[in-house]
């Protein structure tokens, strides 16, 4: 299993991007996010990539949950003494939930993120 805590920020947004949001580096132009399914057209919105920061921006990583949240994964925040949680919750099968708490708002739900889908996908 990936250990996603280890990553650097920079990695964590790297899989985000491409994992929970389905974006891919722009071929022609790398300093850009695009939506995979319009990759061969030219009608598509980009993401700069050096200011898309889920990991570290608070508003990048409320997309990251709105992302989740069209894929049935209700969402939930905490905030402890010295660190946050985050949770995710499939929504078509409640024993499926994933928290991370991190000492950070916008990591950890990026981190719970990645753990949610992937122990979704392991079944």
């Amino acid at each position: 299993m990936t250990d996603y805590a280890a990553m650097t920020d920079e990695q964590i947004n790297e899989i985000i991007a491409e994992y929970v949001m389905g974006w891919a580096i722009h071929p022609r132009n790398t300093a850009f996010w695009v939506p995979q399914l319009y990759m061969k057209t030219d009608d598509y919105q980009h993401v700069i990539r050096s200011e898309w920061k889920p990991s570290t921006d608070i508003a990048s990583a409320f997309q990251v949950v709105e992302k989740m949240r069209e894929k049935n994964w209700l969402f939930h925040c905490s905030n402890h003494s010295d660190s946050w949680g985050a949770e995710f919750w499939f929504t078509q099968e409640w024993r499926e939930h994933c928290e991370k708490v991190d000492s950070s708002l916008p990591r950890a739900i990026c981190l719970a993120a990645l753990s949610a889908l992937k122990a979704l996908e392991a079944k």
